[in-house]
């Protein structure tokens, strides 16, 4: 069925699905708790960067820089379709 659907849509349809399944069956009810997690572990390390080097339209990286952001810390974010980086920056805070 999902492979009927891409035939016939366009990329920015492909993002917005890709984003809705993805926060809706990665992180139903965890999104807090992964970012939490993220910032201890980033925090851990001492790292004063971190690179999402498979971003796709933002997630956990928009959530990494929301309410509480990563205090000194620079967030990139990477991926190879432009449509999906479209997302993100449509996301970003």
């Amino acid at each position: 069925m999902l492979e009927e659907w891409r035939q016939d849509a366009s990329p920015h349809q492909l993002a917005s699905f890709f984003d809705q399944l993805y926060v809706n069956a990665v992180y139903p009810t965890g999104r807090v708790a992964l970012a939490e997690a993220i910032r201890h572990r980033i925090r851990s390390v001492g790292a004063s960067s971190v690179l999402d080097g498979a971003a796709g339209t933002g997630f956990p990286a928009v959530d990494l820089k929301a309410d509480p952001p990563v205090d000194g810390f620079e967030i990139h974010c990477a991926y190879a379709d432009p449509h999906m980086i479209q997302q993100l920056v449509l996301r970003a805070p």
